[in-house]
């Protein structure tokens, strides 16, 4: 059972899955921007929480303390790697006991995918356990909810939710703030742990 969301609501959730999985990819001279967009998209929220978040990722812009260098450095760090990653983008890594290129928890989230009408074969941009792919997921799950009325789109978003997503990115964030150097990593951590627990409670 879901509950019945106006077209409104639903591009405002499918705007904040799109920048959420913007944000997570390589950062570029629009960082800024999707900040901004944050902020805008979130202005009618209720939650205290999350608008705290974003006026304080604002903030960070506002007083430019940190290059572009900067954010990209960090991203490497936290997300790529080269020796040991910090902060794994990676939902396969914490759902299993022992991490696997295709494993179970991968397969599961691939055959979402495919129940939501996506060809998981011509997904080449990043692994299919990458948090942007996730997100970028839910974007399409809205935008096809809007175009068809089809509530079989908002109850796929809420077993996605329920069954990967609630599950790993809490483990992601704690991650994130143990290692994150650069405040606007922590807050956007901070904002992708608050963002799907209260999706998850308004569906």
């Amino acid at each position: 059972m879901v509950t019945m969301q106006t077209d409104s609501l639903i591009s405002k959730r499918a705007e904040i899955y799109r920048l959420l999985s913007l944000m997570y990819k390589e950062p570029g001279q629009d960082l800024s921007l999707f900040v901004h967009l944050f902020k805008e998209t979130l202005k009618e929220t209720d939650d205290e929480a999350l608008l705290k978040i974003s006026d304080e990722m604002n903030d960070i812009f506002a007083d430019e303390n940190q290059s572009l260098t900067d954010y990209e450095i960090e991203y490497a760090r936290l997300f790529v790697g080269p020796f040991k990653l910090l902060a794994p983008p990676y939902s396969s890594i914490y759902l299993e006991d022992k991490w696997e290129v295709m494993g179970r928890s991968t397969q599961t989230i691939e055959s979402f995918y495919q129940r939501g009408g996506l060809c998981v074969q011509a997904m080449h941009s990043k692994p299919a356990d990458h948090i942007s792919i996730q997100f970028e997921f839910m974007y399409y799950l809205n935008f096809k909810l809007i175009e068809t009325g089809d509530l079989e789109y908002l109850e796929l978003q809420k077993e996605f939710l329920y069954r990967i997503l609630t599950h790993w990115i809490p483990k992601f964030n704690a991650a994130i703030q143990e290692h994150a150097e650069l405040a606007i990593y922590k807050h956007l951590g901070n904002l992708t742990e608050r963002f799907i627990q209260l999706d998850y409670s308004s569906l």
